[in-house]
């Protein structure tokens, strides 16, 4: 009974925190939901909901939820500790550490096991692993205290075969991409780190040139963690390098709209959702309440229209357990005007769904180009001028050009002109002449 109280009282509090902070920003979330899952990983979507996997008696569950976060099925698979999934052409892969070393499962999205690996990798059960997918093959990073533990990826291709491939042996702009997630900067750490400061980053995301890097830093003169934004861009230069020193940790970064979200927690176990501009320009700061015994929320995801925070809870001897909350926000599609043309499509739209839209060129004006991309620089592929509505707010620009027309119609027409001249002429002429001689 306590225990559910606990929930009530956590649903209803964020539920008016978190209108407050988007209030400002333009966010509008609604549809809050709460669930009690244990030891909960990562999560990704897909266009039926959303899948994630749980840790709990020695067994990883995979749990399988519509849009509607009702939950539809689950799978229970081996022991499988740090697990991480990744969507891999239309089915999910599972990857995990089992007996010091690498297992992998192939699942798909009715949670059917259609292939698994045991490797013959030896990794350290405490290792955290980092998923790629990239030209069609999936890249697993491994981490351990927040570094890369070697310089080696393990790939695994098509044919559901892994090997290890040396960071140096890859092309460096390949790497660029592969590595566009988590720890990105490890790659320009003799740009960044220096014998006074050390900044581990915790968490990652990117726009279409910059890359945003979340955590903490510490100083030789003063050992207190701070919060920590790091934005680069392609090459590895800093474009903004900000501490805040009432957070002891940035724990996660999302890209939401137009907006860097980021959750940050505090020396008093107490957690917050900061809103950045994407110049590094710090908007709102604003608590999450959280009655359960101040545990920390330690984990923040985007999938869908949703944003999903996990928070660890634990009461007396009672096994530690997670809260899974969820909540909705609208995507927008946005369109650059122009002088040259009218574009008519809807303002909003579900992720997943098929979009239409109607160009219209001014008279004298045609279409020269159609670009749509979200606001991490992603393209969107279109087809019959519709396309598939993303995770994200999308950009919708044409640019015009001025209608030339066919040199040999320009010919076809003077000529007939002249030639109607010439026989109207002609004509008239006859015509008085007859007059005249009436």
């Amino acid at each position: 009974m306590k225990k559910k109280l606990y929930q009530i009282i956590l649903l209803v509090v964020l539920f008016f925190t978190i209108h407050f902070v988007n209030a400002q920003e333009d966010l509008v979330f609604s549809s809050l939901n709460t669930y009690n899952i244990k030891n909960i990983s990562n999560i990704i979507s897909f266009e039926e909901g959303y899948i994630f996997t749980s840790y709990d008696n020695n067994n990883t569950t995979i749990y399988k939820y519509n849009q509607n976060d009702t939950l539809k099925s689950s799978k229970q698979i081996e022991n499988l500790k740090n697990s991480k999934i990744i969507k891999y052409n239309n089915n999910i892969m599972v990857i995990g550490i089992t007996e010091n070393t690498l297992k992998i499962y192939l699942l798909d999205y009715n949670l059917q096991i259609k292939k698994q690996l045991k490797t013959s990798y030896i990794v350290n059960y405490k290792t955290n692993l980092q998923l790629y997918n990239y030209n069609n093959k999936i890249y697993i990073m491994l981490i351990e205290d927040g570094i890369l533990s070697d310089n080696n990826l393990y790939e695994i291709d098509e044919n559901f075969t892994i090997s290890i491939k040396n960071l140096s042996s890859i092309d460096s702009n390949n790497v660029k991409e592969i590595l566009k997630g988590d720890y990105y900067l490890l790659h320009f750490n003799s740009n960044i780190e220096s014998s006074m400061e050390t900044s581990n980053y915790l968490s990652t995301t990117y726009l279409e040139e910059k890359y945003i890097l979340v955590g903490n830093r510490t100083y030789e003169n003063d050992l207190k963690e701070k919060g920590l934004i790091t934005i680069v861009d392609k090459n590895g230069n800093k474009l903004v390098d900000e501490i805040n020193d009432k957070y002891i940790s940035y724990q996660a970064v999302e890209i939401v709209k137009n907006r860097i979200i980021i959750l940050a927690n505090n020396e008093e176990k107490k957690s917050f959702i900061l809103t950045y501009n994407f110049d590094g320009t710090l908007l709102s700061e604003v608590e999450i309440k959280n009655d359960l015994n101040n545990q920390y929320i330690t984990d923040m995801y985007k999938l869908a229209n949703k944003l999903v925070f996990t928070i660890p809870y634990q009461e007396g001897d009672i096994k530690e357990e997670s809260y899974l909350i969820l909540y909705n926000y609208n995507l927008s599609i946005n369109k650059e005007n122009s002088a040259y043309g009218t574009i008519n499509i809807d303002e909003n739209a579900l992720p997943y769904t098929k979009v239409f839209f109607d160009i219209l060129p001014n008279s004298g004006y045609e279409i020269d180009n159609i670009s749509i991309k979200d606001y991490q620089g992603k393209i969107i592929e279109t087809s019959e001028n519709s396309f598939i509505m993303p995770e994200n707010d999308i950009i919708l620009s044409v640019t015009y050009k001025e209608s030339i027309v066919n040199p040999e119609t320009i010919d076809l027409i003077t000529l007939i002109f002249i030639s109607v001249f010439i026989i109207a002429t002609i004509t008239i002429k006859l015509y008085k002449k007859m007059s005249w001689l009436k």
